[in-house]
Order: C-alpha cells, then structure tokens, then sequence
C-alpha cells in the first residue's frame, strides 16, 4: 500500500488530522513539507471560523471538501516516500488488510508523545511522529535520505501540557480545568501534531550568527493565567547546524518529570489556570539582542472540567519584525536597551509588554481613556509650543519661525512639555510596578544611558505613543507655577556657548542636577537621549532590513510642492543639489513623482510636500495642483514594489491638516508592506516649512554619511534644540533604529 492509499483510506475516516500526520511523515522534500503545513494551517483556520460562527456550515462543508482534494493530491505526488508497511487502524476501527503489508497493533489513540519521539536532531530533524504506532520504523530508513531543514524553516511550535505529566502535550480540541496547573510549552523545530499554532510560522534564523541566543518571555495578559515571574523567562540557542536546544529553562531548579532530550528541546513554563471558567490569555515574545522579533498571542478556554470544544487552546502570529534575519542584519540593529509592545487588549484597552537588558520584564495595561488623555496632553503641549494653542493647526503663526535665541520661550515650552512628559511617565511605571519604589528605581537605571529603544505597535493598535516626549527625570509636576522650575545649568552652560549637545554629559546620562524635583534638563525626554525606533510588522513581508545598500551613490528621490506657499523650497533644494556624495532626482507633479518612485534602486524617498486627510484617507500634494493627490493605494494601483533596495520613506509634510501618527499608518503600511520600503519617517503634528527644512538637513547630514537612522535623528533633535527650538520631538521613526546606509 502506498502513501495515497493511506491518506485515502484515513480521509474516508474522517482522520483528517492523522492525514496531515502520514503526509508529514513520508514527505522527502522540504518544500512539500511546508505544502503540508500550509494546508493544515487553512484546515485549523476554518475549524475556528465555523466555531466563531463566520461561516456557514454550507461554507464550511465545501471548504472541507476544497482542503480533503489537496490532501489528497499532495499525497499523489511522487515527492512522498512509500512506506514499508501500514499503520494500524486506530482504535475501534479495522484496516482491511493489504497483500504483503504488516499490520503493527493499536494506535495509543491520544495526542501525546513517548521519550521515542525525541530522538537526537543535532543533525538533521526528525519529521513528527504520527500516531500510528507502525510509523515509527520507518526513522531508520529515511535517515540518509532525510534532508536537514534550513534554519528559516523552523517552526515555532506552542501548547500546554499538565504539570504532573509534561511529556504529554494537552489536545487543542480540549478545555483547561478551571484552577489547575499545566506547562505552557515552546519548542523550535520542524512542525509537530501537537502544535496549537494557528498558522504555524517559522522563526526567522536563517544566518543568524554563530550560536546566537534567543530569549522567550511569557506575559500574562487579564486574570485568566497566574504565571511565575522568576520562571517567566527561558532561553534557546541556536546551534551552527541551524538546530535549536534550551540553554536555560524557566524553572530552577529543574523540576520536571520529561525525558533529558525532551529538557533540551523544550522551554517549559509553569502557569495555573484561573479559578473560574472563561478564557485565559498569554502572550509569549521571542527576543534576539534585545530585540522584539516575534509576538504570539495564546488562548485557552477554561472550563469547570475537560470538555471537548474545537480550537480550546491556540496561539496566533501577531508580530513579526521579519520572515527572515541575516547576521548582518542581526548585527546591524546593534543590541536595544529595551523593546515595548503596545497591543490592543479589548476595545477598551492597551496592554504593554516591556522588555530589556538583563531580563528587565514588565508589563502593563492601559484603558482607552488614559492613553486617549496622554496623547491629548503631549501633541496639545506640542502644539502648545508650536503656534500657541492646544487645538489642531489653523493657519496660526509658527513660534520659532525667527530663530531669535529666546531661552525663556525655550525654557517655558520645556518645563511644560517636561510636566506633561513626567506625568506621562509616571503613568506608565505605576501601571506595571504600583507606587513601590524598586521598579521605577530598576527602570530608570537600566535607561539612564543612550541606547536603543524599540516600540513595536501589534496590528490593531490603534494609537502611536509619544515615547520621544516621555521625560524621567524626578520633577515636582504638581506645582502651580512654571516659575518654580528652572533650566538644567549643564546644558544651559552647553546651549549658550554653542558646545555639542550630543557630547555634554547630561545626554551621556550624567546630569548633575537629575535628582532635582525643580530642575529641567532636556536629556530627561527620551527623544533628546535614546535612539528610537517604531518597526512596522511585516508578518506578511519578508523583509526588515538593517542596512540599506548602494552602488556608487545613494539614490534618493525628491518629491515636491511648488506653490509659492513654500517660501523656503528653492534654498532648501538648492542645498540638496550642492551635497556630491548623493544621487539626487526630483520630481515636481503627481506623473513625475510615480515615475520617480518606480526606480528600483532608489535608497531614500523624500517627501517635502503638503499632507491631509480625504474621506478618511490620508493624502500627500506634490507639484501644485491640489486635486493631484498621492494616496496609500496608490502604491499597490502603481506596482511600486523596491525588492532590491528597500528606500527609507521620509514624509515632510508641512503645513498638513490633521494627518495624524494613526493616519501617517495608513502610509506606513502601504511603504513598507506593499512596496518593501525599509521604514517611513512621520510627524507627531503640523510641522511648519522652516522648521522641515533645518529637521530633515541635520537629519540627512548624518544619515547619508552611514550614521543610524535612530542615531541621526537622535542628534538632528539635538541640533534643532541648539537652535533655542524644542520641536525636533515631533519627528517619528516608523523604523528599525538601526537602519543605516552602506555602500557594496
């Protein structure tokens, strides 16, 4: 008997899972194992859209019988090695015996593993073992003709397993028992049965470096999981042959009843269900050099007692930085101080997951109404400082359009955008550590330094956190009068004599006045001190480069508005054109700007133009017809697609109408997941033609001469705030901090 005669006879059964098992099997090739995957990720994927009730069971019976014809042409294929014998008939059902097959007993007829499955992958991985006990012989056979999975083929596999008995992995068609205590379990590998992976992903490691070192955090998100927080944290290793073993479990000592292989291959953390029933949630991120590289979110329905139900337990891909990871990328993104993610709870809530150096783990959660009330307080400040007033842009003045040296007009926006920063701050250490001393002490120590600092936003997340504004030095917020602050007398020495802000110790993290409760010092704002960055998911995109390389010169397209409105166009042009390290091209109308955006070597796109909103759509203006606009879609529409060079988007958009950091998304997205643009640069709020134009000039000095994007516009902050001008902290990095241009 062959393999479709096998599939065929386990189909007829209704073995549907046992099906995807036998397949995975005998597959010889690793891209027909990965077809195998994919089917069985749209099967379990349609199991939990007739469970959620979102479709019919019509629908889902002509799905059923969509996925049962691909089962069974894969297992038509020649690319599947023809078993020696048959697999015994699970229990109470009989297999009509074949001529000349041996027929190996009963099935154990449960979901589980023996120690005999794990045997040693230091090599080459093991495909999964079914559940048919007769399958297991068949290891010895394929062992020379076995090929060995690529390491950007490894499969995050996830689920729970009961605390007494942790070799045997919880069903994912079976509730937890309200109360109880079980093992949530990761393991990277090729794919296993009893995976609750939705869509079974694989971390991105191919070329990662040497032996590199991945940590696992596991985050409980509501009251429906208790977990350990000194046994929150496991590592793995990744081995040189691409294989993945534990180099340090969550629990110590040690005190699990699983085989020595199993201890190696497996990260074990110990959770206890919630008392009563309802659905419990986790959230388990995989860290490398401190960087956030996957995010999963894991459900699990709690029940009174164990009760079948479709897709009980499952966990979901929700982030990721990239499909795959080079070592030069890797290395290029330098190790972060600290990585958090902002996730979107419930309609009504934010939840943060905070990660950083030296296992620095915290977590918090927001209502919609007090990040609402952050965003509200820190853009009102920056416009405050901007034109006067905390409401959306009306054609008012620009403040500092003399760039008169005015250090009270400096010193009054600063103690107020301190105020509102610091209680920003608070808000968010209070959130994950209570009014106790130690946290806020942990946090502030591990941030005192420049570093890099990543903000992820999960996919739903529907706000962009001001982090450049957040301010931690201790300040007296609650004094009436900002006459009771006064400037750090560091950096005003620094200021007034025009020394380097960049090299005075207070942005080294070495303020002298830091622990004064009256005292402001711009090197408290996140913005002026750390290098951040906010990369966009590109789960669905395979890339998230570190480097953005080039021939002879960058090629950076320019695309303009050219209304006379913009009185600081033809100068600011002009100095562009003067700089001979850079390729520059400019387009100066919609046609010539989708022309400029279809080159394929393009290392920078730079947008000096007006923005807005239209039918809830965001919109850029170049040229100067105001009913030529350039729309998110367009990219898509226009094929605009940079698989080669993977530009930095810069928009400047001056004098925009409401295009908000949420709106600016929209953009972001299209950039980066449609057209495989490296990041996009944004604004907080309206930003005003001189203040674009001295921004994005420190900003390019840097950039184009290989300094980081973090870096540079870490120090184009600080070279606007040498102006008497706190502004720079408007300007977002929709980016990996990291990001730098390199010639081949």
């Amino acid at each position: 008997m062959d393999i479709k005669a096998i599939v065929l006879r386990l189909v007829a059964d209704d073995q549907i899972k046992e099906a995807f098992d036998a397949l995975l099997k005998y597959a010889v090739a690793e891209r027909y194992r990965q077809d195998v995957m994919v089917i069985s990720g749209k099967y379990r994927i349609l199991l939990l859209d007739l469970q959620y009730g979102r479709i019919t069971p019509s629908d889902y019976k002509q799905r059923r019988t969509e996925i049962i014809n691909k089962i069974i042409d894969l297992a038509g294929r020649t690319n599947f090695q023809k078993p020696p014998f048959i697999p015994a008939r699970p229990a109470n059902k009989d297999y009509e015996s074949a001529e000349g097959a041996e027929s190996s007993g009963s099935s154990r007829g449960d979901n589980h593993y023996e120690d005999d499955d794990y045997d040693d992958v230091e090599s080459a991985p093991e495909a999964p073992a079914t559940d048919y006990e007769g399958l297991e012989g068949l290891e010895g056979l394929e062992s020379e003709e076995k090929e060995v999975l690529p390491p950007n083929q490894r499969i995050v596999n996830t689920g729970f397993a009961p605390k007494d008995t942790p070799q045997f992995p919880s069903p994912d068609d079976v509730t937890l028992v309200a109360g109880q205590s079980y093992f949530f379990w990761l393991e990277v590998g090729v794919l296993l049965k009893d995976t609750i992976e939705v869509r079974p992903a694989s971390l991105p490691t191919e070329h990662l470096p040497d032996e590199a070192e991945l940590e696992v955090a596991l985050y409980a998100m509501g009251d429906g999981f208790q977990i350990e927080e000194a046994a929150s944290i496991g590592k793995l290793k990744l081995n040189k042959n691409g294989t993945v073993r534990v180099s340090q479990q969550p629990m110590y000592p040690p005190q699990l009843a699983v085989s020595a292989e199993m201890f190696e291959k497996r990260l074990f953390f110990p959770v206890q269900a919630a008392a009563k029933e309802g659905r419990g949630l986790l959230k388990c991120n995989i860290y490398c050099q401190g960087i956030l590289v996957q995010s999963r979110e894991v459900r699990a329905e709690i029940a009174a007692q164990t009760k079948p139900l479709i897709a009980a337990l499952t966990s979901e891909l929700q982030y990721s930085l990239a499909s795959t990871l080079t070592a030069k990328q890797l290395n290029a993104y330098r190790e972060h101080k600290l990585s958090v993610l902002l996730s979107e709870s419930d309609q009504e809530s934010h939840s943060l997951q905070i990660f950083g150096s030296h296992q620095y783990k915290k977590d918090a959660s927001f209502d919609e109404g007090t990040i609402s009330n952050t965003l509200r307080e820190i853009r009102g400040g920056l416009r405050l400082a901007a034109w006067g007033k905390e409401t959306e842009y009306q054609n008012e003045p620009y403040l500092y359009e003399s760039k008169a040296k005015n250090l009270d007009q400096l010193s009054a926006h600063l103690f107020m955008l301190a105020k509102r920063g610091y209680n920003f701050y608070d808000a968010l250490v209070n959130s994950f550590a209570g009014p106790g001393r130690a946290a806020r002490k942990a946090l502030e120590e591990l941030m005192r330094e420049p570093g890099y600092v990543q903000l992820v936003l999960q996919k739903g997340a529907r706000q962009v956190l001001p982090l450049a504004v957040l301010y931690d030095h201790p300040l007296d917020a609650g004094v009436p009068s900002m006459k009771s602050y006064r400037l750090c007398d560091t950096f005003r020495t620094a200021l007034e004599q025009n020394q380097p802000l960049a090299e005075c110790s207070c942005f080294q993290g070495n303020c002298p006045s830091r622990e004064d409760r009256y005292v402001v010092c711009p090197s408290g704002f996140w913005g002026y001190r750390h290098y951040l960055g906010m990369p966009h998911s590109v789960k669905d995109s395979p890339f998230a480069p570190a480097e953005i390389f080039y021939s002879d010169k960058p090629e950076v397209a320019v695309a303009t508005w050219t209304d006379v409105d913009f009185k600081y166009r033809v100068n600011h042009i002009n100095n562009l054109k003067a700089w001979n390290n850079i390729n520059w091209k400019f387009a100066e109308d919609r046609k010539s700007t989708i022309n400029l955006l279809k080159d394929k070597q393009l290392s920078m796109v730079y947008f000096y133009c007006h923005g807005g909103m239209s039918n809830s759509f965001p919109y850029l203006l170049v040229g100067k017809d105001r009913n030529e606009l350039i729309v998110p879609s367009l990219i898509r529409s226009e094929d605009i697609f940079w698989e080669d060079s993977h530009p930095l988007v810069f928009i400047n958009g001056c004098h925009t109408t409401s295009l908000s950091p949420e709106q600016t998304l929209n953009f972001v997205s299209a950039f980066v997941e449609n057209a495989l643009c490296a990041g996009v640069i944004g604004t907080e709020i309206t930003i005003f033609e001189q203040l674009a134009v001295d921004f994005s000039t420190a900003f390019f000095k840097r950039f184009t001469n290989n300094v980081p994007v973090g870096k540079a516009i870490r120090d184009a902050r600080l070279d606007i705030l040498q102006q008497y001008n706190p502004l720079g902290l408007v300007y977002i990095p929709f980016v990996i901090s990291g990001l730098q241009l390199v010639k081949k």
